[in-house]
């Protein structure tokens, strides 16, 4: 048996458009939108992300932004392995006394270091600010002060896809 690649036939996408339009929901056209997006910024957005301590809700945040449905990716936003390869540090969770120089060794490897502190731990420790092992907000080193914030903890990947877009890599 010969396999034959699969084709869509216009009758079959007139049969998918009648069925959606008979129950009243239209799907969305596929727009193209990584080059408008990539356009404004003039490159892709490379991140490097830091787990500083967290219960991992923001992670789950982060790794639904890689689901087709958020397309992080196809927006010219990509999560690299290297803080050598990164644009910007997006922290999460609150700091702690283990990770301070980790974090300050992942900064020293960056070209220009920014951070991007998602959720509200990473701003001022949110339910753990008062534990033993979390760094207080005011003795946390300078140079892990954050460019942008994200509040909510934790937040919706559609705050979290939003800021993204908005950040804006000034050299």
């Amino acid at each position: 048996m010969k396999l034959r690649k699969y084709k869509p036939s216009p009758f079959n996408e007139f049969i998918e458009w009648a069925f959606w339009a008979f129950l009243g929901r239209m799907p969305l056209p596929q727009t193209r939108q990584p080059q408008a997006v990539s356009a404004g910024r003039g490159r892709s957005l490379f991140l490097r992300h830091l787990d500083c301590g967290s219960c991992n809700g923001c992670e789950l945040a982060l790794h639904a932004l890689n689901t087709p449905q958020y397309d992080l990716p196809g927006k010219g936003i990509h999560f690299v392995a290297s803080p050598r390869h990164a644009d910007v540090v997006v922290m999460t969770g609150p700091l702690t006394y283990n990770m301070v120089d980790a974090a300050l060794a992942t900064l020293e490897q960056m070209p220009a270091p920014r951070i991007i502190a998602v959720g509200d731990c990473a701003i001022h420790g949110g339910p753990f600010r008062d534990a033993y092992g979390v760094v207080p907000v005011v003795e946390r080193p300078r140079a892990l002060a954050p460019m942008a914030i994200i509040r909510g903890c934790p937040p919706d990947p559609q705050t979290i896809l939003k800021a993204l877009l908005e950040v804006e890599l000034s050299s």
